[in-house]
């Protein structure tokens, strides 16, 4: 039987343009964010976005691109005072604010966008590198010394 029309056999069929979809010919969404909101600051490196896609509020998990900061749920006691400090810092700095997306690199592998973020014209990463930060793009993390940083973020050679 000849395929007469896409838009009758839809009606009849909703899922009938989804019978070609496999795991290898659909590509990832990566949505295009130039702009949102932050409605919440997990740590140094993780936040939460708010934007509108399709008139639709939709928030997104954040992985702060190029840094990588202390894990509040770490073993460590000094690594999660770090943590604390740099989480403190990043609200302060963004926690409410409306934030522009100056890079999109996809997904990491948790499922996290991976962004970099500017807020009135300065790049939050960046900020965030030098003070809190070791620099990251992914991969093996070397085992870091947390004692280099003390309450004001300031690396020193302890």
């Amino acid at each position: 039987m000849k395929h007469l029309c896409r838009v009758r056999c839809n009606k009849k069929n909703p899922d009938h343009a989804l019978d070609s979809c496999e795991y290898n010919n659909c590509e990832k969404f990566v949505p295009d964010i130039s702009r949102g909101k932050i409605v919440k600051c997990y740590d140094g490196d993780t936040v939460t976005l708010a934007t509108i896609i399709d008139g639709k509020r939709v928030r997104f998990n954040i992985r702060m691109l190029g840094y990588d900061c202390a894990e509040i749920r770490s073993k460590d006691p000094q690594e999660k005072r770090v943590a604390t400090w740099a989480k403190s810092y990043i609200t302060n700095m963004i926690f409410g604010k409306i934030v522009n997306v100056s890079k999109n690199k996809g997904y990491d592998k948790y499922g996290r966008l991976l962004l970099e973020l500017e807020y009135n014209g300065n790049n939050v990463n960046e900020i965030m590198l030098e003070t809190w930060g070791v620099s990251y793009f992914g991969g093996h993390k070397d085992k870091i010394n947390w004692n280099m940083w003390d309450e004001n973020g300031k690396k020193n050679n302890k």
